[in-house]
């Protein structure tokens, strides 16, 4: 759940060998470690202090990200058309049905489905759902966890607004 920037030092030794291309490395690199395809690659030469100084800017801006929050309403919007259009899919093969989305957690981002039940995601529906917000707002360098679950009791029969103004009782 931490941050992640990669840095990849000796580039200057890169053009004295037939290394290829930084797009090359970099594409090579995210197919070898997928787990951090998010994450900003930094190519980087001590002996020469070629792109020394981006290393803490960008660090900074990775635990900057780590932290955003996204509105439930602004959430919805980005979500809402791409999740009703095409329902999400369980681990299992069943299709979901959202009622919404909100963001239950920073440090890393946590985002919650409130679904009619509570079921694992496809890993492909996690991360056709993570494309979409990373694409809305900038999370590079975090990871972004989704978890589902069911709609409460008090959801279904009164409503999502009145099931956050109850209050217990008191005897």
């Amino acid at each position: 759940g931490k941050g992640l920037v990669l840095v990849a030092n000796k580039w200057d030794l890169a053009g004295k060998r037939e290394v290829g291309t930084a797009e090359d490395f970099q594409t090579a690199l995210a197919t070898q470690i997928p787990f951090a395809r998010q994450a900003p690659i930094l190519l980087v030469s001590a002996r020469t202090g070629r792109g020394i100084a981006r290393i803490l800017e960008t660090a900074a801006r990775v635990a900057d990200n780590r932290m955003r929050r996204i509105t439930t309403g602004e959430l919805n919007r980005i979500l809402g058309r791409a999740l009703r259009d095409k329902a999400p899919r369980t681990a299992k093969g069943r299709m979901l049905k959202v009622f919404y989305v909100a963001q239950t957690g920073a440090a890393p981002p946590t985002f919650t489905i409130v679904a009619d039940r509570r079921e694992p995601l496809h890993f492909s529906e996690e991360r056709r759902i993570e494309n979409l917000i990373r694409g809305s707002a900038d999370f590079e360098g975090s990871p972004i966890r989704i978890l589902v679950r069911a709609r409460s009791r008090d959801e279904e029969v009164h409503g999502r607004a009145h099931a956050r103004r109850q209050m217990p009782r008191r005897d």
